[in-house]
């Protein structure tokens, strides 16, 4: 085995430049996550509503003088978790995404339209998942009819 020192000196070169890249690409990732839409996804994540609900109705003996204080701690807290909520986001994007592809979903999601897909995305979801369950259903009901058929002999 031979030492190359071509291949040792691109080695040392190339270190800072895929520090840099990390860098851009770290960059990219805080601001798509910080981004309107990114946000908006925060928000629903961090739903206080969503919250008073659940820990009201899970809580029947909570007098209902009371729940204006259960609002109260639940933004508490939120506001304590987002930063954490935000890290993990960016972390994900971070690892998930190149560069170009940050820069590019960070410019669509800030524009009106890029919101605007952003705001329908929870009606499209349920929407492909009903219609997916429906296929998915009569799939598996065609395929254990022809299991049935053909492969146990009609039992």
């Amino acid at each position: 085995m031979s030492f190359r020192l071509d291949m040792f000196a691109a080695c040392l070169l190339a270190g800072p430049a895929l520090a840099d890249d990390d860098a851009l690409r770290r960059a990219a990732a805080e601001s798509y996550v910080k981004a309107p839409a990114q946000q908006r996804i925060l928000d629903d994540i961090l739903s206080i509503e969503l919250m008073v609900v659940q820990i009201t109705s899970n809580n029947p003996a909570l007098p209902e003088d009371q729940h204006p204080e259960v609002v109260r701690l639940a933004v508490e807290e939120f506001a304590r978790e987002r930063p954490n909520l935000e890290a993990a986001m960016i972390d994900a994007a971070f690892h998930t995404f190149t560069l170009a592809e940050l820069k590019a979903l960070d410019r669509f999601y800030r524009t009106p339209e890029g919101q605007a897909v952003m705001k329908k995305q929870d009606v499209y979801s349920r929407s492909l998942w009903h219609g997916v369950s429906q296929i998915s259903k009569s799939l598996q009901d065609r395929v254990m009819e022809r299991v049935k058929l053909e492969l146990l002999g009609g039992e």
